[in-house]
Parts: C-alpha cells; sequence; structure tokens
C-alpha cells in the first residue's frame, strides 16, 4: 500500500505548491490591473478638475461682463473707484474657484496614485506569501515522508553527533551508511 501511498502524497503536495503558488501570481495580476486602473481614474479626475477650473474661468468672464452692462445701464464709469473693485474682486474670486477645483482633482489624483502603488506593493506581498507558503508545504511533506518511510531505516543505520555554534543554538547530524 506504501508503493502507491507515497506517489500520491507527492502529487497532492505538488499540485497543493503549484495551486498556491498561481494563486499568488493571480493575487499580482489582479493587483497590477487594479492599480492600472486606479492610475486611468486619477487622470480622467485630472482632466476633469481642468474642465470645471476652466468652467469656473467662464463663470467670471461672464460675471465680469453682466457688471459692466449693469453698471453701463446706469451711467456708471468703467473707471469708477467702485467698479474696479468689483472688477478685481469678480476676477479674484473666479482664480480662487478655479485653482479650488485644480486642487481638488489633484488631491484626489494623489490619493488614487497611493492606493494603485499600495496593490502594487499588495501582490507582491501576495506573491511573495504564496511562494513561501508553497515551499513550506513542500519541506512539510518532505519531513513527512522521511518520518513515515526514512526515519526508522535511518535511526538503525547510524549515530547521532551533536554540535552547535553557540549556547543557545545545536545542530544534529545523523552518521551512518551514505551520510557524513
Amino acid at each position: 500500500m506504501a508503493s502507491v501511498a507515497v506517489p500520491l502524497f507527492v502529487a497532492g503536495s505538488l499540485v497543493s505548491a503549484t495551486s498556491t503558488l498561481a494563486a499568488g501570481n493571480a493575487a499580482e495580476d489582479a493587483a497590477r490591473y487594479e492599480a492600472a486602473q486606479l492610475r486611468r481614474n486619477a487622470g480622467n479626475t485630472r482632466a476633469s478638475s481642468q474642465r470645471a477650473a476652466s468652467e469656473e474661468k467662464r463663470n467670471e468672464r461672464l460675471a465680469q461682463s453682466r457688471l459692466r452692462a449693469v453698471a453701463a445701464a446706469s451711467g456708471a464709469s468703467a473707471s469708477d473707484a467702485t467698479m474696479e473693485d468689483l472688477t478685481a474682486d469678480i476676477a479674484s474670486e473666479g482664480e480662487y474657484r478655479a485653482l479650488s477645483r485644480l486642487y481638488e482633482g489633484e488631491s484626489a489624483a494623489q490619493g488614487m496614485e497611493a492606493q494603485a502603488e499600495g496593490a502594487i506593493y499588495e501582490g507582491k506581498a501576495k506573491k511573495k506569501a504564496s511562494q513561501l507558503s508553497a515551499a513550506g508545504t513542500l519541506l512539510s511533506s518532505g519531513s513527512t515522508l522521511l518520518q513515515k518511510y526514512g526515519g526508522s531505516a535511518a535511526s538503525s543505520a547510524g549515530t547521532t553527533t551533536s554540535f552547535g555554534t553557540s549556547d543557545r543554538t545545536n545542530y544534529n547530524v545523523r552518521v551512518g551508511k551514505g551520510g557524513m
């Protein structure tokens, strides 16, 4: 029965490790796709804020035009101090609103780009974790096979020697047939 169990165990371990690696690769691919979408959205947000800023400047020009029309209809002079103050106030407000729209768009775009970088980092971390998990699966399977099928033969075939590099670390080496 062991002759069938060992190949099935090895095959199962390989399938598990392979699927773990595939999941890590898929997570990294998904993160890259998400990052690309976030970067596209950031560009669209910037473009949208530029259009909104242009609209604010257009509204400023309309307000300036209305001010001149109302002033002319009332007989006021364009060089009157009140007219100049109102013109300057409208220009200042228009500039403030346009720059605010640009800032809002840039701020949102930078947030999306930071999310994109986070997604890339997360995808790489998941891929690395899958690689370590797959390696752990293979090592654990190898250890299980060694304990189950190789441990009793190895223990009767040699002796164990301990040595260490410090008081806290000891290494055991089995010495015997085919060993060190």
